[in-house]
């Protein structure tokens, strides 16, 4: 390179401003923060042997799916590989957050952990309640405000053949639960506390599922299936227009709806399902291997019997 001889075309001052925006924009290209559904743990999962999985998305029906996927599997198309390849992101990205929200409304989590000086009780007591806070704001604050406290603390998410291994900054997290200005530190050497999720990947139907096990799903909201949803609500409203005399029976249903006489029959069946496993299906409580072909496959009108071969919990 070699400083040229005339006048520079574009004044110092913008080129300034133009290069900042090209700087800010190819970090948000890789961060993900500017995509349209940001990933929540972009550069922050990894697996046991140091592969790390980014954020990718399929499109089925006009519906995104987005995933995290090991490089290693990318890199490598067609070897085996152990463990999981991919992962559902909001399945990843919930247990994450449960898992920092768990540990942080915890008052003896948090005094354990965060809380330096034990012989002074009220500033353990603000720091419990702090922490409570952040808990909820956690789960109920926005995408941004979510995406900021866990670029902040976390320092890497480890999957394992057991579960899920969230390792946090353990000063960042004093630091955001006092809201105290972040220190600057060498974080290859600051301290980690270690989250245990335990899980396993489920396979239902055409879908892939991260399922909380044991203590780690307690408080975690479900994830609604549409299809057995869909099914359930149909089968519901038709019901009620037959038992109305407004429909007679599937003949009428079908021509109504256009749909298959035999598929209008099937569907039918799940009017009468157990009333707690409607609610379970609706609150996305359902057993995750589930599919709307179990719900209508010769359904036992004996409601304990539905609840055994199904997979919900007995009643």
């Amino acid at each position: 390179m070699y400083a040229g001889e005339h006048a520079g075309i574009v004044p110092r001052e913008l080129w300034d401003k133009v290069q900042e925006r090209l700087r800010t924009n190819n970090y948000g290209h890789r961060s993900g923060s500017r995509a349209k559904e940001p990933s929540l743990l972009v550069g922050l999962v990894y697996d046991e042997r140091g592969n790390r999985f980014t954020p990718s998305h399929t499109v089925k029906n006009g519906k995104r799916y987005r995933y995290y996927v090991s490089q290693a599997a990318i890199k490598h198309p067609g070897s085996c590989h152990q463990g999981p390849v991919r992962i559902p992101a909001g399945e990843l990205e919930t247990a994450a957050c449960s898992a920092l929200h768990s540990f942080l409304k915890s008052a003896t989590n948090v005094t354990d952990a965060l809380v330096v000086r034990r012989k002074n009780a009220d500033s353990s007591q603000d720091t419990i309640r702090a922490a409570a806070a952040l808990s909820k704001r956690l789960l109920f604050g926005s995408p941004a405000e979510r995406r900021a406290f866990i670029r902040t603390v976390v320092s890497r998410i480890v999957v394992r053949s057991e579960g899920l291994e969230v390792l946090v900054r353990k000063e960042a997290l004093r630091n955001s639960v006092r809201q105290s200005p972040a220190r600057h530190r060498n974080q290859s050497s600051e301290p980690l506390l270690s989250l245990r999720i335990n899980t396993h990947l489920a396979v239902g139907g055409r879908e892939t599922r991260l399922v909380l096990t044991g203590d780690s799903a307690e408080g975690i909201a479900g994830r609604p299936t549409h299809s057995l949803i869909k099914a359930v609500a149909r089968a519901h409203d038709w019901y009620e227009r037959i038992t109305r005399g407004e429909l007679r029976y599937r003949r009428s249903i079908a021509k109504l709806t256009g749909l298959d006489d035999r598929y209008v029959s099937r569907i039918l069946r799940c009017a009468f399902l157990a009333p707690d496993m409607v609610d379970a299906i609706l609150k996305g409580r359902q057993p995750p291997s589930l599919t709307v072909h179990d719900l209508v496959s010769d359904l036992p009108s004996d409601w304990a019997t539905q609840r055994q071969r199904l997979g919900f919990a007995a009643k």
